[in-house]
């Protein structure tokens, strides 16, 4: 599994880089949520849940929701964003192998498998299989292969915030492998309250993209149906189709 430890440093300003200061993803939110209504979907269990951007307003609808994650930081500022949101529980657990009861849908957002190899992910889906109960339904978003060379070739400057009286800036590079269909990401974070001392981070990280067949064969050697393989995952970021898979399977 790729290093966790890129969030040690930088869990508490995740949701200022990643959704730009607001708390929840209300896109994919809603896709999953239209998924569980769809499904008639009760209980369900977050396999990665990050700072709660999907777990808390899930919660808040009234679904049974475990969250977990294998960042301690992370799970940290999630329960501080919970407060004491009902039907929502927090454990810290590795998604290739967590295993904290049956449910009705187990799905992972934000690209968080993308961190795995491809033998971890399909470990991932065997085991989330394994957990959910009849007819219930798998569903994660993951870079898709076929979108990731059109990604910029030079550092680009993502990130320009200013909130309060801090500014939050981040450079980021992409280089990705066509061979191994691999994007290998290097960021660099400048951030500064007022004007004290300029606080910099920097994080390497690797993250996994793949064919739209790739992931049809490993829901098929999971033994589940594929319900959905689309490219309109991560729509909160990207704002158009193309660039993330949205898969779902149900068990039979």
């Amino acid at each position: 599994m790729g290093d966790i430890n890129i969030y040690a440093d930088s869990a508490d300003i995740y949701d200022i880089f990643e959704f730009k200061g607001k708390s929840f993803t209300d896109i994919t939110v809603q896709q999953l949520t239209d998924y569980f209504r769809q499904f008639n979907v009760k209980t369900v269990l977050d396999m990665s849940c990050g700072t709660g951007a999907q777990c808390i307003p899930i919660a808040q609808q009234g679904f049974n929701v475990t969250a977990t994650d294998l960042s301690l930081a992370m799970l940290a500022q999630a329960k501080k964003k919970a407060g004491n949101t009902p039907n929502l529980q927090f454990k810290q657990a590795n998604m290739i192998t967590v295993s904290e009861g049956e449910f009705d849908c187990i799905y992972s957002a934000y690209n968080a498998v993308a961190h795995l190899s491809k033998s971890q992910l399909q470990e991932t889906i065997l085991n989330a299989a394994q957990h959910l109960a009849p007819n219930g339904i798998l569903i994660f978003d993951v870079f898709s292969a076929e979108a990731m060379p059109f990604l910029p070739r030079n550092k680009v400057l993502d990130t320009a915030l200013e909130m309060g009286d801090t500014r939050y800036v981040r450079y980021t590079n992409f280089n990705f492998d066509i061979t191994k269909n691999a994007v290998d990401i290097c960021q660099e974070y400048v951030i500064q309250r007022g004007f004290e001392d300029i606080k910099e981070l920097m994080h390497n990280y690797c993250l996994q993209a793949y064919h739209h067949d790739e992931l049809a064969e490993m829901i098929k050697q999971a033994d589940l149906k594929l319900i959905t393989l689309s490219v309109e995952g991560m729509k909160d970021v990207f704002n158009e189709d193309g660039v993330c898979h949205f898969v779902v399977a149900q068990k039979q």
